[in-house]
Formats: structure tokens, C-alpha cells, sequence
């Protein structure tokens, strides 16, 4: 009997950080990310410094814009340099 080669295939370079900043997690996930608690993610929520959306009961944060929320920190931190 034959192994098939089950992998997936590579995606271009491109197309994979597309992919990976379309990606969506769970506040629990993006507290991790961050490195803050839930509650954290939560009061930024609301206070529109993160955007967050809502599929079902639960609620998301893509990944592209806890990168972008992460630098508006370091910019900040830095005094805006």
C-alpha cells in the first residue's frame, strides 16, 4: 500500500500573510498574545482601542489588528517616534 503525502501544499509567502492576518481568536486567546489578562482585552474593547468582532455568542479579534494595536502601544511607549 501507498503513504500519500497528506501536507498541505506551501502557500506563497503573499497569500500566507494574508491568510494569517484574516485569522480571528477568542479574547482568551488574544490575552495570551498580548500577554495581559481578559479583563485587559475586554476594558480596551470598549474603550475602541482594540476592534473586536462578534460571531455568535463569542467574541474575536483578528490577528492583524492585535498586531496593530500592539505597535500603537510601542509607538506610544516611545513617545511617538
Amino acid at each position: 500500500m501507498a503513504v500519500q503525502n497528506l501536507e498541505m501544499p506551501m502557500l506563497e509567502r503573499e497569500g500566507e500573510n494574508r491568510m494569517l492576518s484574516s485569522l480571528a481568536v477568542d479574547l482568551k486567546n488574544a490575552a495570551s498574545l498580548v500577554g495581559v489578562s481578559v479583563k485587559t482585552i475586554r476594558r480596551e474593547i470598549n474603550r475602541g482601542n482594540l476592534r473586536a468582532l462578534q460571531i455568535g455568542r463569542v467574541w474575536r479579534v483578528r490577528v492583524a489588528e492585535i498586531e496593530a494595536y500592539l505597535k500603537r502601544l510601542e509607538s506610544s511607549a516611545m513617545g511617538g517616534y
